[in-house]
C-alpha cells in the first residue's frame, strides 16, 4: 500500500514537507550508514517491527505491505522520515530506561504527551495470553517481567520492550514501555511518542492476525531487561 504522507492538519503537513525536503537533500550513503536503512531506485527501505516500509523520495510517499494501514497514518510518516534524518551510527548501550528517563522525558511525557497505551490496555488488560499471542506475531522475544513482557526490534537502531501487568481485584491493568538509553540519540521525544503510537497500532492489529499486524520480526538486538529493569 502507498499513500501520501501528507497529514491531516497544517502543522503535520508542514512538518512532513520539511522532512521530505531535508531527506531529499541528504547524502544517501550517510543516511543508510546512520539508520541501518537501504536505498535503491529513489526509495529508502526501513524495517519496522519486522516489516519493510519505503520512503519514496520522488513521490513523497510512505509505502508498506498490502493491507498495512500504517502508511496512511501521518504520525508514522513523521516517524519514518524523522528516524532516517536523525538516526546516528551509535550501537545500543545495553541499558533499558523508561520514557521519563530519556533526556527531557520527565517533563515531556505527561498530560497530552503520555504514552498512548490506552488501546492496548483496553484490549489486553485482562488477557495476558492474548497479549502474548499478539506480541509473538510481531516477533517479540518473551521476557520474565510483569504478567507478560516482550522485547522487539522496533527500528534498526531502536529496540524496545513492552511489559503488561493484568488487572485483578485490587489493581487496574498497567503497561510499561522501556527503551535502550540511546533512543533519544535517534529520535526527538515527539517522535518517541510517534514510535509508541505505531507499535500500539501494530499490536492492536495483531490481536486478530490482521493485515496490519502479522509479521515475522527479527530477534531484538537490544539489551537484556533482566539486567536493567530496576533502573526504569
Amino acid at each position: 500500500m502507498t499513500s501520501p504522507a501528507s497529514g491531516s492538519g497544517p502543522n503535520v503537513h508542514s512538518g512532513l514537507q520539511r522532512l521530505w525536503q531535508e531527506l531529499g537533500a541528504a547524502d544517501t550513503r550517510t543516511i543508510c550508514a546512520r539508520s541501518g536503512a537501504s536505498f535503491a531506485g529513489g526509495r529508502y527501505r526501513v524495517e519496522f517491527l519486522g516489516r519493510s516500509y519505503g520512503a519514496e523520495l520522488g513521490e513523497y510517499r510512505i509505502s508498506g505491505p498490502p493491507g498495512d494501514r500504517l502508511p496512511e497514518d501521518p504520525e508514522f510518516g513523521l516517524l519514518i522520515l524523522g528516524y532516517l534524518i536523525h538516526a546516528r551510527e551509535v550501537e545500543v548501550s545495553g541499558t533499558w530506561v523508561s520514557e521519563r528517563q530519556l533526556p527531557g522525558g520527565s517533563l515531556f511525557f505527561q498530560g497530552p504527551h503520555a504514552l498512548p497505551l490506552t488501546p492496548l490496555l483496553e484490549r489486553y488488560g485482562r488477557d495476558a495470553q492474548a497479549f502474548g499471542s499478539a506480541c509473538g506475531r510481531l516477533g517479540g522475544k518473551p521476557l520474565d517481567f510483569g504478567d507478560a513482557s516482550f522485547a522487539f526490534q522496533a527500528l534498526p537502531r531502536i529496540p524496545l520492550a513492552v511489559i503488561l501487568w493484568v488487572a485483578d481485584e485490587e489493581f487496574p491493568a498497567r503497561l510499561g514501555v522501556l527503551f535502550d538509553s540511546t533512543a533519544a540519540l535517534h529520535l526527538p521525544l515527539d517522535l518517541v511518542l510517534a514510535l509508541v503510537h505505531a507499535v500500539t497500532v501494530r499490536l492492536e492489529s495483531a490481536a486478530t492476525g490482521g493485515a496490519g499486524g502479522e509479521s515475522a520480526a527479527p530477534t531484538p538486538s537490544g539489551p537484556d531487561p533482566a539486567k536493567d529493569l530496576s533502573q526504569a
